[in-house]
């Protein structure tokens, strides 16, 4: 062994000795190591959520005017498949996801092409920023799409392809630009049929508990089906 050894020896020694003469906690070495006293430990992890807060809890029931899409007794307009059922009987459970970009419910809907969900948040108020991602719905743009809670209707209109935001005040009346907004709404359908409803508010604009969402397919799909409605009256 060298002097140099000898002498880093020495002065590891001399420094464990002094740490439990004077009581503190021993210095831990890792092999080949040699730990500089008050360095930081490990990070710890933190937490995914904040164990005080309850876990989001919330149902979705679904309505739709027909048995089967777009038209009487489960017609459909040529070369559209029918996903599913016109309604969903009794109410079901949402995959409910919380991240930095807000809470994401995940709705699994009948796959109508016109019909309305009702969303009942059992445990709190909705988020402020909120997603609600439409699955199983007709691979089609929607001519029509509103949220609504209470005396509240947000009428979105027209969704595509393309992102199609809209500004609305306390009261639901549609405005021109984001200064002032009470609420926003941006909505997207996606290559699968797919449809992304973002939520945003602002503090102090109201949500009830139970929040509607209501659709309509495009032009060409709800003119037929309102015209195969009249046929059959």
């Amino acid at each position: 062994m060298t002097n140099s050894s000898k002498l880093m020896l020495a002065a590891l020694v001399s420094g464990v000795a002094l740490s439990a003469a004077s009581g503190e906690a021993p210095v831990q070495l890792q092999r080949g190591i040699a730990a500089r006293p008050g360095a930081p430990g490990p990070a710890e992890k933190a937490p995914a959520s904040d164990p005080a807060e309850p876990p989001l809890k919330v149902e979705v029931s679904y309505s739709s005017p027909g048995a089967g899409g777009p038209g009487v007794g489960g017609m459909a307009p040529r070369g559209i498949a029918v996903r599913g059922p016109g309604a969903a009987a009794g109410a079901s459970s949402v995959s409910v996801a919380t991240g930095a970009k807000g809470t994401t419910l995940t709705l699994s809907t009948p796959g109508s092409y016109r019909g309305t969900g009702k969303l009942t948040f059992k445990n709190s108020a909705p988020p402020m920023r909120l997603t609600l991602r439409l699955e199983g719905m007709p691979n089609q743009d929607l001519g029509e799409l509103t949220l609504g809670s209470g005396a509240l209707k947000l009428a979105v209109g027209a969704v595509g392809a393309g992102p199609t935001t809209r500004y609305f005040d306390a009261r639901g009346k549609a405005q021109e630009a984001d200064s002032g907004a009470a609420y926003t709404v941006t909505a997207r359908r996606r290559g699968d049929g797919t449809v992304d409803v973002l939520l945003r508010r602002s503090p102090g604009a109201a949500l009830g508990k139970e929040l509607t969402l209501s659709w309509g397919a495009g032009v060409g799909v709800t003119g037929d089906f309102d015209r195969l409605i009249r046929l059959k009256q």
